[in-house]
């Protein structure tokens, strides 16, 4: 993984946490958030970013006035977050 990844994961798990990554450690300057927390939530939204559906599916059926499209679209979209759901994360 790397270090943005991190970085985004932290911020996912706490907007207003402070800290710099130097030399590939993280350096806190609020509370911490545990290495087991940010793994979790990197593996949670990298699996739920490979399972939507393409947003282009989406787009070609409110171009094409395709309610069926749409529709297939949110459920298939709410199946990769019921298979993932956010918890804690």
């Amino acid at each position: 993984m790397n270090i943005e990844e991190y970085r985004k994961a932290i911020v996912r798990l706490d907007s207003t946490a402070r800290f710099n990554i130097v030399d590939g450690v993280i350096v806190w300057q609020s509370d911490e958030i545990s290495k087991e927390d940010i793994l979790e939530n990197i593996e949670w939204h990298n699996a739920r970013k490979v399972g939507y559906p393409p947003v282009t599916d989406y787009l070609d059926g409110i171009v094409k006035g395709d309610t069926a499209q749409v529709d297939k679209y949110i459920s298939d979209c709410q199946a990769v977050k019921d298979a993932h759901p956010k918890g804690g994360n």
